[in-house]
């Protein structure tokens, strides 16, 4: 059985420092871990304590990465079309007892294809194109 201070001595190895963990205490908010660092700690979580993450959509618990994507003005990021779910450390060890990510996320519409990436790199390959005609042309 999994207890709170084996996900405080995750979290704590995680962060490097000591810090007061609440079973309350969020991952992203609380602890400041999002994007990629989510990732990865939830990825360190997942097989330190075997639990199967199959049903687990980042999009729901952290922002998308930043890069320059001129197009998500205009085709939303899969994070903008949902509410934000924060990871609390006792949804962590209740999960980790279970063997199983088991948040019950809402019916949501995020799209097969990224528009906003694909023109972002149409966009790219024309201008690494043109750089590449006008000195070798």
């Amino acid at each position: 059985m999994v207890e709170f201070k084996d996900i405080e001595e995750l979290v704590q190895s995680e962060l490097g420092e000591k810090r007061q963990l609440l079973l309350t205490s969020t991952l992203q908010s609380d602890l400041c871990l999002t994007g990629d660092d989510l990732n990865e700690f939830l990825e360190k979580y997942a097989n330190k304590f075997d639990v199967n993450m199959e049903s687990y959509l980042w999009y729901f618990h952290t922002p998308e990465e930043p890069f320059f994507n001129l197009f998500s003005m205009v085709f939303k990021t899969p994070d903008k079309r949902v509410s934000q779910i924060p990871v609390t450390l006792e949804m962590l060890q209740n999960f980790a007892n279970l063997k199983e990510w088991s948040v019950e996320y809402p019916d949501h519409s995020i799209p097969k294809r990224r528009y906003d990436v694909i023109l972002m790199y149409a966009v790219l390959f024309l201008i690494i194109s043109f750089v590449l005609y006008t000195k070798y042309g």
